[in-house]
């Protein structure tokens, strides 16, 4: 329980993680992502010289964000080993 004091904190903390906690990230990224491509923003910032496609970005489908998010992951290199 807090003390209610500024400098007297005394609320013990404790390390979370699983999937439940990951969901909110992921969900923002999509935000993220979903607003960059609106906005155009994937001509000037795709480093494969992705910006001559005639493809239109500007309203992007669940499948697209969802393939965006899962092809731009990576292995975390901390604390997460295969058991």
């Amino acid at each position: 329980m807090a003390s209610g004091f500024a400098g007297q904190a005394t609320c013990a903390v404790s390390t979370l993680g699983g999937t439940s906690l990951a969901a909110p990230a992921v969900a923002g990224a999509a935000v993220l992502l979903r607003d960059a491509l609106g906005r155009g923003l994937h001509a000037t910032l795709s480093p494969n010289g992705y910006a001559a496609s005639a493809y239109n970005a500007s309203s992007p489908s669940s499948a697209l964000l969802k393939a965006l998010l899962i092809g731009s992951t990576r292995p975390l290199p901390f604390g997460y080993h295969e058991k």
